[in-house]
Parts: C-alpha cells; structure tokens; sequence
C-alpha cells in the first residue's frame, strides 16, 4: 500500500498517515516510522529501525541517491514475495525430514527403554543380534549426532566471525548447492543497484564514492572500497570484478563491454531481470527435486526401523521351529 500511495503522488507523510488512518498495517511499526521522521532520519534510517535487513537498508540509502524510491520499494517487494513463496514450499518441504526425526527418535527410544528390556527378560531375542544392538545403543547414537551438530554450527560461527564479509561471500560462493543460488543472488543484487545508479548518469569512480561513503558495512560497501583501492593502484575493474567468486563471470563482461558502448545501466537492469527468473527457475527445479529424495529418505528410516525391531524376533521363532 505504501508504494501505491507513492506512485499516486502522495508524499512519504501522507502516505503514513492514510496507513494510520486505514489501519492496513502494523500501527506501531508506523509509529515508529513517522516519530524517526519527526526527528529528521532518513527513509532508510526507518527502515533499519523497523527491522528491514542491512541489504534492504541500504536500497533504500541508494534510493535516496538516484531518487528512484519507487521502484526501489517495488524491487524490495518483489523480491520479499519471492523469497516468502520459496522459503514457505522448502519448508514444507524441510518439515517432512523434522517429523521424521522426531517420529524416528521417539520409536528408537521407546524401543530401547519399554520394548528391549521385556524382549531380553522373555529370552524371545538373542542380545548379540545387530537389531539389538542398534536398538541398545541407539540414545548413544542420536545423542552424538545432535552434539556433532551443534559442534559443527559452533566451528562455523566462529569461523565466520573471524572472517571480513568479501571472504565469507567467496566462502559461502563455493559451497556445493548453496553457491550456485549465493551467487545469482548477489550478481543480480549488484546488477539491479549499479544499473540504477549507472543509468542516472554516474560514472564508475562516483558510484565507488558514494558507496564507500555508506554508514552500513554491506557486502556492496566492503567491495567497493576494495575496488577503489584497486583503482587506485592501477587495476582494471574488470580484471577485479573477474577474482569475485559471488559474481558470475558474465557481470564482469557485460560490466566491460557496457562501459565501451556507453549503455551499462540498461544492459545491467535487463541482466538482473534474466537472473531471478534464473533464480526462481532453480528454485522450483530444486523443490522438484528434493521432495521425491525426502519421501524415499522417509521410507528408508521407516522400514530400517521395523527392520530392527522385528527381524530379532523372527529370527528367534524361526531358530526354535527349525
């Protein structure tokens, strides 16, 4: 609703106070945002307060820069509503494999404390059975794995807290799956702020400027100033644009013939157009993929586990009939 509001002439306090007046929204998130107003901060200064993220922040800062805070709100839009459709189908997705944990976790203890003791009590199983034995030992089991886990997360939260945001991006940028999504996500980030500002008229050397200048320390701000200390030292912005890992190998191309043919701004908004439609194509070609691989996961642990607790006891009744 705020951006139509916007779009139809409505200045920044006006549209507020027809939110407020409507009640369309969160009243206290508006309040929020009018009273930071009142005060003199800036659009993207509410923003921050309201809890958008740092990179949704800083669209918004450079909004305020090639004026276009329209269509930066549509982008900011969009792609929340992207972003919300796929995250709600893997999660869906990823809900099949939880269950399955909590279900398979809740069985293998059930058997071990409530069915295993009477089992052996009853001599209806021999205790060296390998079904016995992962019965017997299966809290063991699942308790080193959750705490593998956990020591894992620590390992990579401390490594990242140790590392700038360039190297978390090329960290993150080769990881297998992962990357490849990383990647087109921030080429096509990178694509869309640069085409704008390119396409307002300013050169490379005064995007750096401004973006170095930005309070917030975006992956954007930390490349920009290793760019610019680059030029500096008589390195050509392709040849650095090339050594990213998070930007696909075309960016820098199209960055190179677009300065030659004096068209970069276009160039970089219709590429960032055809990377999220690459985006969202991966994304459902993903989900496609993944829920038949869940459902044969599901229907793996379920029958190893029927298997365990049952093949001791046949085994048993057949040794006695023969």
């Amino acid at each position: 609703m705020f951006v139509l509001l916007l779009e139809n002439g409505f200045s920044i306090q006006e549209s507020l106070h027809v939110m407020i007046r409507s009640q369309s929204f969160s009243q206290e998130l508006l309040t929020i945002m009018t009273e930071a107003l009142s005060t003199g901060k800036s659009l993207a200064e509410c923003f921050d307060l309201m809890g958008f993220t740092t990179q949704e922040v800083m669209q918004i800062q450079l909004a305020e820069v090639h004026g276009n805070l329209v269509e930066a709100l549509q982008n900011i839009s969009q792609q929340l509503t992207i972003m919300n459709q796929q995250t709600a189908e893997l999660k869906k997705i990823i809900s099949y494999p939880i269950v399955l944990l909590v279900f398979s976790s809740g069985m293998l203890l059930s058997m071990r404390y409530i069915l295993l003791p009477q089992l052996l009590a009853s001599d209806m199983v021999q205790a060296d059975h390998w079904g016995i034995w992962v019965m017997r030992y299966s809290p063991i089991i699942l308790g080193i794995g959750l705490l593998g886990m956990i020591l894992v997360a620590l390992i990579i939260q401390w490594y990242f807290k140790r590392k700038s945001i360039l190297a978390k991006a090329r960290f993150i940028s080769r990881l297998p799956f992962v990357g490849s999504f990383y990647t087109l996500y921030q080429t096509s980030y990178f694509s869309l702020e640069w085409g704008k500002l390119f396409k307002e008229g300013f050169e490379m050397k005064q995007i750096l400027s401004i973006l170095v200048l930005l309070p917030n320390q975006t992956l954007m701000v930390a490349l920009a100033q290793e760019i610019n200390q680059g030029l500096q030292e008589g390195i050509l912005l392709t040849d650095q644009l090339s050594h990213y890992s998070f930007l696909t190998p075309e960016f820098s191309l199209i960055v190179f013939q677009g300065e030659i043919k004096g068209r970069l701004g276009d160039e970089l908004l219709i590429y960032q157009q055809l990377l999220m439609k690459k985006i969202v194509a991966k994304m459902e070609q993903t989900i496609r993929l993944i829920q038949p691989i869940v459902f044969v996961l599901i229907a793996v642990v379920i029958v190893a586990i029927y298997v365990a607790m049952f093949l001791p006891i046949y085994g048993n009744i057949g040794g006695m009939l023969e």
